[in-house]
């Protein structure tokens, strides 16, 4: 885990509700490579599995449980 991720993000004002792309990013900088879902995701992301009605039915891949 990576102590050196700052919890506060500056961006610029998006679409309603829209995550700054930086927040990915940082995520996978403080998980390292683990399995990772976005719920309510607008786009698919490579290397998550993404859930939302903004995204294609087909991309829709939720995490098996184990």
């Amino acid at each position: 885990m990576d102590n050196t991720i700052s919890q506060i993000v500056m961006s610029k004002r998006q679409e309603h509700s829209k995550k700054p792309h930086q927040i990915y990013s940082k995520i996978e900088s403080l998980y390292g490579e683990i399995e990772r879902i976005e719920l309510f995701a607008r786009h698919k992301r490579q290397g998550w599995d993404v859930w939302g009605n903004q995204v294609p039915k087909e991309t829709q891949n939720l995490l098996e449980v184990q």
